[in-house]
């Protein structure tokens, strides 16, 4: 991992879309490790611009699960040159509406008709195992700032750490890097309709990563076309067989016999 284009991302970015974009194609970068159950993150996929109906898009979200228990968790990313502190060392009106916003969040998935629409949209990307309305957990996490921003002083630290409550959690662009290359790159979906998806990026060591993801999920409900479908191909994945309907079962890349 170079840490040094990273770093440049960060200082050099228009937005959080520059960002957006680089944490897509550098997964092992997202910091996954603050929501993460024992079966790790589903499949080796993450989700794009997730919406939560028509009032709300998180920058991330992804599945993870250990037995009968499951996370689904939504990621809100900033713009790193949004500062967390103003000079008096109160929260800046930037990090409160950022913060405020994953609240919200958090209050729109508490209604039972609101939570059932998201388990729905999310039906085909769990198979095989049952994702009950009971069995399931929304988590948040918000990226938001710069660690030299955050640690001038002991009471701004503690102040960051006190917003984490039980199902928020908060980190700075920088401790990101910490994760190095602990985790691997992710597949990279983005939502087509009500309850499908359209591959859009495709990691080039996808093969070491791949959880049987094309064992598991239908091509009625996922869509890789393109550049995408070309670098799957490339790996050696037989994706005419599948788009046939026919899972792929030896080491996921070829058709079950």
């Amino acid at each position: 991992m170079d840490f040094l284009e990273y770093d440049n991302i960060l200082d050099n970015c228009k937005d959080e879309n520059d960002v957006q974009r680089y944490l897509e194609e550098n997964g092992h970068l997202l910091p996954v490790n603050n929501w993460l159950l024992g079966h790790q993150v589903h499949c080796a996929f993450v989700i794009s611009k997730f919406k939560f109906g028509n009032q709300y898009v998180s920058d991330f979200a992804y599945l993870t699960k250990c037995s009968d228990e499951w996370y689904v968790v939504f990621v809100e990313i900033e713009n790193p040159k949004k500062k967390i502190f103003s000079k008096d060392d109160h929260f800046t009106s930037d990090f409160n509406k950022a913060y405020e916003q994953v609240q919200d969040w958090e209050r729109y998935l508490k209604d039972s008709n609101h939570r059932i629409q998201i388990l729905n949209s999310l039906k085909y990307l769990r198979h095989p195992q049952i994702m009950l309305e009971d069995n399931v957990t929304f988590k948040y996490l918000l990226i938001y700032g710069r660690k030299d921003d955050r640690d001038q002083s002991t009471e701004r630290r503690n102040k960051f750490l006190q917003k984490k409550t039980e199902d928020i959690k908060l980190c700075t662009f920088d401790s990101i890097k910490s994760v190095g290359t602990k985790y691997p790159d992710y597949m990279v979906l983005s939502p087509k309709g009500d309850d499908k998806y359209q591959v859009k990026y495709v990691p080039t060591d996808f093969d070491r990563n791949d959880q049987g993801l094309f064992g598991r999920f239908s091509s009625e409900h996922i869509l890789i076309e393109g550049e995408c479908l070309k670098e799957l191909e490339r790996q050696g994945y037989e994706m005419d067989y599948w788009k046939k309907g026919i899972p792929l079962g030896l080491n996921w890349k070829h058709p079950c016999k």
